[in-house]
């Protein structure tokens, strides 16, 4: 198992975490839906709504 798990992890991200990263790809979206997944109208992993309020601040968005 300790195998396995070195082989997906790359760099703390597991394979499936990359995987929804580059579906979500946060830094690509529009302003409105940065504001609909950090507000909750909008359903996404704890993760992404971190990564989304990131960039939401980076683009100085009113939420």
């Amino acid at each position: 198992m300790g195998l396995w798990k070195t082989l997906t992890t790359i760099n703390g991200n597991s394979l499936g975490g990359l995987i929804i990263k580059l579906i979500y790809n946060v830094p690509k979206m529009s302003d409105r839906t940065i504001i609909d997944i950090v507000t909750g109208r909008k359903w996404a992993p704890e993760f992404i709504k971190m990564l989304a309020a990131k960039e939401g601040a980076l683009r100085s968005l009113k939420m």
